[in-house]
This record gives C-alpha cells, sequence and structure tokens, in this order.
C-alpha cells in the first residue's frame, strides 16, 4: 500500500467517528433560541424608536429599519444595499436577528 493510500486510509478512519458524533442527536441544525422574559417595555419601545429613526443616520436619511426590514427576515436580501446619498455598501445586510448573540456586528475590515 503507498503511503497516500496509507494516509487516506487513516484519515478516514479518523474522520468517520468525529462525523457520526457530531451528528448524533441533532435533528435541527439550528437549536430555537429560549422566550426572554422581564423586558421593560420601555426599553422595548425605546429600542423600536431608534432603530425606525433616520436621524441615527450619516445625513439624517435613512433608519435601520431602511436596510434591516423585519418584516423580512432582519435584512433586505439585497447583494449590495444603497445606504446615505443612495452609495451601495461594500457587503450585504446581514440580519439583525438575534444579533445579541453576535461577539461582534461588523465581520469585514471594511465596515469595523
Amino acid at each position: 500500500m503507498s503511503r497516500i493510500k496509507g494516509a487516506a486510509l487513516l484519515l478516514l478512519l479518523f474522520c468517520c467517528p468525529l462525523v457520526w458524533a457530531m451528528g448524533k442527536g441533532v435533528e435541527e441544525p439550528i437549536l430555537p433560541l429560549t422566550q426572554v422574559v422581564g423586558l421593560d417595555p420601555g426599553k422595548v419601545a425605546l429600542g423600536e424608536r431608534l432603530f425606525h429613526d433616520p436621524r441615527l443616520s450619516g445625513d439624517e436619511s435613512i433608519s435601520c429599519a431602511h436596510c434591516h426590514p423585519l418584516g423580512r427576515g432582519g435584512a433586505d436580501g439585497l447583494v449590495r444595499s444603497p445606504g446615505v446619498a443612495g452609495q451601495l455598501g461594500e457587503i450585504h445586510t446581514p440580519t439583525v436577528y438575534n444579533s445579541f448573540f453576535n461577539l461582534a456586528q461588523f465581520k469585514s475590515v471594511a465596515t469595523s
């Protein structure tokens, strides 16, 4: 047996149990989040007002909801989104759903 075939066989024998164990008992790729209780209604209302307030943009023309429509999954679905003064962004608009759990909001060097 050649060295390449032997290495491939060892790799296969090593990886198969790992792949099997990773999928064991998982029936859904993303587990649902638990319901949040005890939210302050005043803070929720403030967050909603800020999310829809165009004064927070560079030229006070568009709100966060412009590119992150909650009725469409929190993202506009475009390859490049038009922003302030109609300028196209460098990347697509990521969803804002569950963004609380993201370590960083901007993963691109161009936007950080």
